[in-house]
């Protein structure tokens, strides 16, 4: 038990650490999914007759 207790802020440390990183991975993850939604939408538009290809306007 003495080990464990000597050891308990580094171990917090590394768990902070490890949900830093997987904040930030999931805030890369949300991104892509935004764009690839927007991406969705334009070829929705070009299926339905309202936009000629990708670049032209609705």
């Amino acid at each position: 038990m003495k080990e464990g207790h000597s050891t308990a802020k580094k171990r917090k440390e590394l768990l902070i650490s490890q949900r830093e990183v997987l904040i930030k991975r999931r805030e890369d993850i949300d991104k892509t999914i935004e764009r690839l939604n927007y991406k969705i939408e334009i070829y929705n538009e070009i299926i339905e007759g309202k936009r000629k290809d990708f670049m032209d306007e609705p």
